[in-house]
């Protein structure tokens, strides 16, 4: 139904051809249903008929009704339909240039060079890619001339507004591309504390050796729990917070699928976080909270609640981008000084 160049007897064909692997028995049952369905549907999706515009819309765009009704408080059914619409488009690629090692221009032309297709976007030092195959197989990525990285979480590191020598504390770091973009902006000069869960540290460092970043000490740390050498020590401290993840869903299609139940926890795993993060900061510094949800309770709200509670920190910018606004992940930022 959604794609344009697969013929429906060729997609229908490939799964019956993995039902056969992995359920044998279900084939000729997926193979009658398939057939069943795309003689039903030569003019488009079938109409929800008798139902109210939250199924409609559920039905429509494969979102769990919950989340539907969610989003339509939220941003009312036009917008709401605009979003799941954009849920389950196909996303670009986003490379962060490695300034470290090369300029925007001369990646455009490596990359190219490797077969693939690039153009800059409006984000400064991001391009999109395209006809990628493997992207870790491109030379251009070997050589650490760039990470991937959505223009969103950019745009979270760049709120911190790291400089040269600034100390920085990325309290949840992993896979690392935050603090990479921290590095970048300091000029790989000072020193970037990139905690996490102690499987995920690996990742970290090995993303910092491939870009050529010295100034990344990863470390495994619970994120909730207070690294008393460090109190007081820094001038920027980055929570990019655990979170439902629902701002991500074109990226992560299986994300929509979480229930209410589920999420219900988040605010306060991320109030924990940011409550430990605080004690950071030195007098003057910079805390930025940030998460790849469009909930209220786990974005703004989590930061009035943290404001009323520590009056030492005033809110200095807060964004909320959404993916069919504004062609990123759905991402929440919040910059407070202290």
């Amino acid at each position: 139904i959604f794609l344009s160049r697969i013929p429906p007897s060729a997609a229908v064909n490939s799964a019956v051809a993995m039902a056969k692997r992995k359920a044998g028995h279900s084939a000729a049952f997926v193979n009658a249903l398939l057939r069943k369905l795309c003689d039903e549907a030569e003019s488009g999706l079938p109409e929800v008929e008798g139902e109210d515009e939250i199924v409609r819309l559920s039905v429509t765009y494969s979102h769990p009704t919950w989340l539907v009704q969610r989003f339509s408080d939220m941003l009312g059914l036009a917008e709401t339909e605009a979003l799941l619409r954009e849920n389950n488009a196909q996303t670009p690629i986003y490379a962060a240039v490695n300034t470290l090692r090369t300029d925007a221009q001369a990646l455009i032309s490596r990359i190219e060079s490797d077969g693939a297709r690039a153009e800059p976007n409006s984000e400064p030092g991001m391009l999109e890619l395209s006809a990628t195959g493997d992207i870790a197989r491109l030379p251009s990525f070997a050589r650490g001339e760039f990470f991937v990285q959505d223009p969103a979480a950019l745009r979270a590191a760049r709120l911190c507004g790291a400089s040269s020598g600034d100390t920085v504390i990325d309290v949840c770091a992993a896979p690392g591309g935050k603090s990479f973009a921290l590095a970048l902006d300091m000029k790989d000069k000072g020193k970037i504390h990139a905690f996490d869960r102690e499987a995920r540290v690996p990742a970290i460092r090995e993303g910092a050796a491939r870009l050529g970043i010295t100034c990344v000490e990863a470390r495994a740390w619970d994120a909730s729990a207070v690294f008393s050498e460090l109190e007081g020590s820094a001038d920027i401290v980055l929570c990019d917070v655990p979170c439902s993840g629902l701002g991500v869903i074109r990226k992560k299609p299986e994300i929509r699928y979480k229930t209410r139940e589920e999420i219900a926890g988040m605010p306060e795993i991320q109030r924990g976080i940011l409550r430990a993060a605080r004690k950071y900061v030195k007098p003057g510094g910079t805390l930025v909270y940030s998460t790849c949800t469009l909930l209220p309770e786990e974005n703004g709200e989590i930061i009035s609640r943290f404001l009323s509670e520590n009056p030492d920190f005033s809110l200095d910018f807060e964004e909320t981008l959404y993916p069919h606004r504004d062609g990123t992940d759905g991402f929440y930022m919040a910059r407070m000084r202290r």
